[in-house]
């Protein structure tokens, strides 16, 4: 995002165009089989955020820096924008609530969290997440055992000690009716450490009942322990149940996607443990069409929707490399000039305006009004940043027109309505960003509205136009309040008798 006057007001076409206007042994296909380049594969790992043969985390923010960032909004009262933070990177929510020591858990930033995923994942009263919190935080034996025999299974895996950590049989330290998401750890890390000893039918048998269980207690987590048990009876050789196993998990992972929960990393191990000559369920592939906004065959529009989340997350490098592989793959010309867009895109966000600025000139010139619309937008946001006021505002009006009547008319509108505000076209840019306010708020794009009431709140301040600033911040306040989760009290387990 670039800023206003030195400046601090947020275009939306760069955002526009990222989301598309939506708001060891190698198992699987063959690696050298042809039509299927797909997320490049990751270096076995075992420690740290790694699940089995690789991180299924592919956000650019550390579990750290999300505590960080949800205290600052918290501070604020900013619910909406803590909840939607969450929803970004729900895999390091998950982490958090997790791996944080028990001094840490009773921050706000920490239980808002766990209030977040209950919301998100719809579990209903149940609050499983909030309820790990509880249980890690209870001074009962049975908590004590359980985080200091996980902490030690973590650090044998961590450290290569496989024979030392098949021996802990980390869920049987679970009570029957521990939380969800604390059974859910468990098996991971104990199907790892029997993976890890080649024990692929015990990894196997493990990891079905616990997705079969995780489908409705934690649907956060059962995508993951669907692809582990798919992989590991790949691996024992149990390649009809395999397959069966692939299928149900892509099928948990949509249902988590559709409740707006998604991890990129998630959906690069699935394509890379998808065994021989199973295909993508229909719903899986109307999600990829839909997130990616192309017409193209799964091979394009699979690996283009994980680049899309990855951009989502700020994980542009990663999301570059992925979107060039969807490029390569895509066999219509519309889909490869989408993807390069993108692809400049990222390349922008990492400080290479040079290359960004020579794929957007390319594209400016399509002869389809979609793509050269928005590539002008985005030449008209980098010339704004240099200074170039007036040759912003030409990109960006043959823009609005290229783009008139398409999803991204609201974003040019209020892009255009900001470039209005920098070249002293200060009444023409404030009707800009309330038509733009307006079209939000009916599309129900509830950030983008967000962003244009920050954009206007900058604007009234700078000026010193103290009722409408006033009246801007009054409504703000309201909507990021208006959000159901809260920061949750906390209820200690007691020990029994």
């Amino acid at each position: 995002m670039i800023a206003m006057r030195h400046l601090r007001l947020l275009p939306c076409i760069l955002l526009c165009i990222l989301c598309a206007c939506t708001n060891g042994t190698q198992s699987g296909r063959n690696a050298s089989a042809p039509d299927r380049p797909g997320p490049a594969r990751e270096t076995i790992a075992t420690g740290g955020d790694a699940v089995l043969l690789g991180s299924l985390s592919g956000q650019g923010l550390t579990a750290q820096q999300l505590a960080t960032r949800l205290a600052s909004l918290l501070r604020e009262q900013r619910y909406f924008s803590a909840l939607t933070l969450i929803a970004q990177h729900p895999e390091t929510a998950r982490l958090l609530i997790l791996r944080s020591d028990r001094q840490a858990l009773a921050s706000p930033a920490i239980r808002f969290a766990a209030a977040a995923l209950d919301h998100l994942t719809q579990t209903g009263s149940d609050e499983p997440w909030l309820t790990t919190i509880l249980w890690r935080l209870a001074d009962i034996p049975a908590s004590h055992r359980y985080e200091t025999e996980q902490a030690r299974l973590q650090s044998l895996i961590q450290s290569g000690q496989f024979a030392e950590a098949v021996r802990i049989d980390l869920p049987a330290l679970l009570p029957l009716d521990a939380p969800a998401p604390l059974c859910s750890e468990a098996v991971r890390l104990r199907a790892l450490a029997l993976l890890m000893t080649a024990q692929n039918d015990g990894a196997a048998d493990l990891l079905s009942g616990a997705f079969e269980s995780a489908r409705a207690r934690d649907p956060l987590t059962a995508p993951t322990l669907g692809l582990l048990a798919s992989e590991a009876a790949q691996r024992a050789g149990r390649l009809s149940r395999a397959q069966q196993l692939w299928l149900a998990a892509v099928e948990a992972a949509t249902h988590s996607a559709s409740l707006g929960m998604v991890e990129p990393g998630l959906w690069q191990r699935l394509w890379d443990v998808q065994p021989e000559e199973t295909e993508w369920p229909a719903d899986a592939v109307r999600l990829f069409a839909d997130v990616s906004s192309i017409q193209d065959r799964p091979e394009a529009t699979h690996p283009a929707a994980v680049g899309t989340w990855l951009m989502q997350q700020d994980a542009h490098a990663r999301a570059l490399v992925i979107l060039k592989q969807a490029e390569t793959s895509a066999r219509s010309a519309p889909a490869r000039e989408l993807l390069r867009l993108r692809q400049a895109r990222c390349l922008i966000a990492m400080d290479q305006a040079a290359a960004a600025t020579a794929i957007l000139t390319q594209l400016s010139t399509s002869e389809r009004p979609g793509i050269s619309g928005q590539a002008r937008a985005v030449l008209a946001l980098q010339q704004l940043q240099l200074g170039r006021g007036e040759e912003a505002m030409a990109l960006m009006t043959s823009a609005m027109t290229l783009l008139a009547d398409t999803p991204h008319a609201p974003s040019i509108k209020a892009d255009l309505g900001l470039i209005c505000l920098t070249v002293g076209q200060s009444d023409r840019g404030l009707a800009l960003l309330e038509q733009a306010k307006e079209d939000f708020s009916n599309s129900g794009a509830w950030s983008d509205w967000l962003r244009v009431q920050q954009n206007l709140a900058i604007w009234h301040e700078e000026n010193a136009d103290l009722p409408a600033l006033e009246a801007t911040r009054r409504a703000i306040a309201q909507f990021e309040r208006g959000t159901p989760v809260r920061i949750p009290p906390l209820a200690p387990i007691q020990p029994e008798g």
